[in-house]
């Protein structure tokens, strides 16, 4: 499925209304962990997550022996189901790799070879009844992400990426078929193909536009975030067809910018030359610390307010100066704030941040405001 030719009106839309949805969750990096996104699914309330099925991913084998299969089986696939009626949940990336080094665990932290292609088939299904209901649910690319995605390098792909995956489409055999994740190179063809589908299914984004017409708010949600290099890189001429331009409407800089990833993710070089050999300027990858530049960020995406995640934190999702502004559970207006949202909810996380926690941002609409409530909740207690 190649994207690059394709309409402008055949990509997503990198658009999500909460004049349509009620209430929209932004939740930071569940880093092929199934527990931590069935936890995320659970706390936000988008999804019934039966106890049992909880319980079953929350094994955590240590033998290397049997674990060549699916955590879950055909019937509890299917007993998740999507309860967040026209609410959206915006997952911001990061959603594969549970690995934090060559010593960790050959089949990823607390994982089985069909860890992540269920969590992958699972958002699929979701996303599907989501859509049906009035619902939305997003997966925003995270750099982990496009790189297993674009193939990525043999240091990386042994470093993070489990080592074995069950192909797509195996649920349901009791002796799943099985392939390597990594070659000589990167990521094997096999996996690349694999998650290239799956993002291409999800309609993945890498800059998603929360908004309000009948308000006028919006806030730039993604993974790793922007900054004032990235901006002057993002509109110089190096960026050919997908240059941003202050001279261009938000939604025509938003489209150009997930397009490029789509068609990195669907073959063209051009976008994958770009994605990969300037990473450090992507949406994907920036780390910034505050809003960078905010009249070039508001000419070139139509707000100065940011959600991201990509930065692990003990303190969970914050927002504000210092990233302490809001108690956890306590409403407030959105103004002109960068987000945090990642809380290092894997158990690969475990050894660097002992307290993890479950962590999301609420936003709604009430009257002429934008709200926000921040959600922290201790992994233990859910």
């Amino acid at each position: 499925m190649n994207l690059s030719g394709g309409s402008p009106a055949t990509l997503p839309s990198g658009k999500v209304s909460l004049d349509e949805h009620p209430k929209i969750f932004c939740a930071g990096d569940v880093h092929g962990d199934f527990l931590a996104l069935l936890r995320v699914l659970k706390k936000t309330g988008v999804a019934r997550v039966p106890d049992h099925v909880m319980a079953a991913v929350e094994i955590c084998p240590t033998e290397q022996v049997g674990r060549k299969i699916n955590p879950l089986t055909v019937d509890e696939m299917h007993s998740v189901v999507w309860t967040g009626g026209r609410n959206a949940l915006l997952l911001l990336g990061d959603v594969l790799d549970n690995r934090r080094g060559g010593k960790d665990d050959p089949y990823g932290v607390c994982g089985f070879a069909g860890t992540q292609t269920q969590m992958m088939e699972l958002l699929q299904q979701l996303a599907r009844a989501a859509r049906r209901g009035g619902g939305k649910l997003v997966w925003v690319l995270g750099n982990h992400d496009c790189g297993n995605a674009m193939g990525g390098n043999r240091y990386f792909c042994e470093r993070y990426a489990p080592q074995w995956h069950t192909r797509p489409g195996t649920t349901g055999d009791k002796v799943p078929s099985v392939y390597a994740t990594c070659n000589a190179h990167g990521f094997s063809d096999d996996h690349v193909r694999h998650v290239q589908d799956a993002l291409l299914k999800m309609r993945s984004v890498a800059v998603m536009n929360i908004h309000s017409p009948s308000t006028g708010h919006s806030v730039i949600a993604l993974h790793g975030g922007i900054t004032k290099s990235s901006m002057k890189f993002l509109t110089s001429s190096q960026m050919g067809p997908y240059r941003l331009s202050k001279q261009d409407s938000p939604d025509v800089n938003i489209t150009r910018l997930n397009r490029l990833f789509h068609d990195a993710h669907s073959g063209d070089t051009t976008a994958a030359y770009l994605v990969d050999h300037h990473s450090s300027k992507m949406p994907t990858w920036c780390r910034p610390s505050r809003i960078e530049d905010p009249e070039t960020f508001e000419a070139l995406f139509g707000t100065t307010r940011m959600i991201k995640a990509h930065d692990v934190q003990e303190r969970g999702a914050n927002c504000g100066q210092g990233h302490s502004r809001a108690t956890s559970g306590a409403a407030a207006m959105v103004d002109s704030e960068l987000c945090r949202v990642d809380a290092g909810m894997s158990r690969c996380f475990a050894k660097y941040v002992p307290r993890r926690k479950i962590a999301f941002v609420e936003l709604w609409v009430e009257g002429p405001d934008l709200m926000r409530r921040v959600h922290n909740y201790s992994a233990e207690n859910i």
